[in-house]
């Protein structure tokens, strides 16, 4: 007797025990017995690696990892879109369109803290978080929400367990879209906390 049923990678066939398999050197299981006296099962992979099981392993067989059909085609789609989406974000092309930077930046994205000053004076009730974009030797752009922002702030950045702080002048800030603005900032000098007290009590 044989007899046999597909599965998504091959075929599973069962063969009397009088009838010897492809994968008989291979055996590990025993002769499953039956109706019609022991047989063995072959189940044929798409690789053309015949595995011999028994009986009972064939049901999960069955019901090995199903291929969804439209799985491939989903996935090119998002990776075409993520693909296009990075493409029109480049830093490269942009110096294409622009013309070469002065000076080179480096994408950065770190947590930092910015504190405003008003009339020469920190005002640390106004503090609040932004994330970097880029980073210069001189200068960095930060992404922040709303378009209210200070034209000279403290640039608050957590280093090895430390808090460093450097004074910084606004120098262009440019809307990105749902209230969200870049901040290009440039970097006058480093801080001590000893200048202003309140800033010992600053960390995140």
């Amino acid at each position: 007797m044989t007899a046999g049923f597909g599965s998504p990678h091959g075929v599973c066939l069962l063969l009397p025990s009088s009838v010897r398999g492809p994968c008989d050197r291979h055996n590990r299981h025993p002769s499953s017995h039956s109706a019609v006296g022991p047989i063995r099962v072959y189940y044929a992979c798409e690789t053309n690696v015949d595995v011999e099981r028994p009986p009972t392993e064939i049901a999960p067989l069955a019901r090995e990892r199903p291929v969804p059909i439209f799985s491939r085609k989903r996935e090119q789609e998002v990776q075409s879109f993520i693909l296009k989406v990075v493409n029109n974000n480049c830093s490269e092309l942009e110096a294409l369109v622009e013309g070469p930077r002065l000076e080179g930046r480096v994408r950065l994205c770190v947590v930092v803290l910015v504190i405003p000053i008003e009339n020469g004076k920190p005002v640390f009730d106004r503090t609040f978080a932004a994330v970097t974009k880029e980073f210069s030797t001189s200068g960095l752009s930060l992404v922040v929400k709303g378009a209210r922002v200070p034209e000279e702030s403290i640039i608050a950045f957590r280093w090895e367990r430390e808090m460093r702080f450097v004074r910084a002048e606004a120098r262009h800030l440019n809307p990105m879209g749902a209230g969200f603005h870049q901040l290009g900032l440039q970097l006058i000098r480093m801080l001590h906390a000893s200048e202003y007290p309140e800033l010992k009590s600053i960390s995140f």
